[in-house]
């Protein structure tokens, strides 16, 4: 009944990342948008540090596929 996008973010950068927020974009087979659903963070992450995220999502039959982005970075 549900989908899971499971992944992994890593600060490369130089400066610890307070906040994150992951956003999933459910599409259909020609790129439109159905639906969409999120995960974020507030624990530090420190550089050279990564975090796995799972975004779990009501089950569609329509969504063909997943498009990930970072929506929003806090830094220290």
């Amino acid at each position: 009944n549900y989908t899971y996008v499971r992944g992994r973010i890593k600060n490369n950068g130089d400066k610890i990342v307070q906040y994150f927020k992951i956003k999933a974009l459910y599409l259909d087979n020609v790129g439109n948008v159905l639906d969409s659903d999120i995960d974020n963070s507030l624990d530090d992450l420190y550089p050279g540090m990564s975090k796995e995220f799972q975004i779990m999502h009501k089950y569609s039959s329509d969504y063909k596929r997943v498009s990930l982005m970072i929506e929003e970075v806090r830094i220290k």
